[in-house]
């Protein structure tokens, strides 16, 4: 069910592509091994650490963020949506 809400339309190819990997590794079925679907616990730390000193704007709906990693949190937050 999360391929289907994350991929949308094209979840069956992705999962047929994914089904041609676990066979390829001697499986018989899709798992989270398979689809690389685990995010690193290390770079979830990471996230956590950098957003610690972050603070909210008047709006309360705007996160600012210190000087000098906007760049880190964005490449990990994309990491995470491809994971």
């Amino acid at each position: 069910m999360k391929v289907l809400r994350i991929k949308g339309e094209s979840a069956g190819d992705v999962l047929q592509e994914d089904l041609k990997r676990a066979k390829a590794q001697g499986k018989k079925k899709v798992t989270r091994s398979i689809t690389g679907g685990q995010f690193s616990a290390t770079r979830a730390r990471r996230l956590v650490e950098l957003l610690s000193d972050a603070e909210i704007d008047e709006d309360g709906r705007t996160l600012v963020l210190r000087e000098g990693i906007g760049e880190e949190v964005m490449r990990i937050i994309n990491e995470y949506s491809g994971a």
